[in-house]
């Protein structure tokens, strides 16, 4: 599923599976792995009740398009993301990785999260006195 430039892409109930890699990625085209299940590109995505598994590279991918015209954003509620290489893919500095876990099961994935930055612990408790 592909969202790019300026466009918004809302979709609920969604199943993606067994998400492979271009053909030619090991050899004529190498730079053009692919493998994503959903990807927003300079756009809004916006999926809920979904499932995306086995995903080659990565479950879902956020980044920013060749000509930004708005902010790209990725919002996923009440589904799986399972059994991909990465399952959150995030190339976007400093996006709120919270938009990424309402109700969302990241499991089975080789790593849950790939991004631009690392996320901020929230402050620790305190101590009892």
């Amino acid at each position: 599923l592909l969202a790019l430039e300026d466009s918004t892409v809302e979709v609920q109930d969604l199943s993606i599976a067994r998400v492979s890699p271009a053909a030619c990625s090991s050899s004529t085209c190498p730079e053009r792995v692919y493998g994503h299940g959903a990807i927003t590109a300079g756009a809004t995505m916006r999926l809920t009740r979904f499932q995306v598994r086995d995903a080659a590279t990565c479950g879902v991918l956020l980044s920013l398009a060749l000509r930004p015209a708005m902010p790209p954003s990725l919002d996923l509620a009440m589904g799986v993301v399972s059994t991909s290489s990465i399952g959150a893919c995030i190339q976007v500095d400093g996006y709120d990785l919270g938009r990424l876990t309402q109700g969302v099961l990241y499991r089975d994935n080789v790593t849950n999260l790939d991004s631009t930055m690392l996320p901020v612990p929230g402050p620790a408790d305190p101590a009892p006195l």
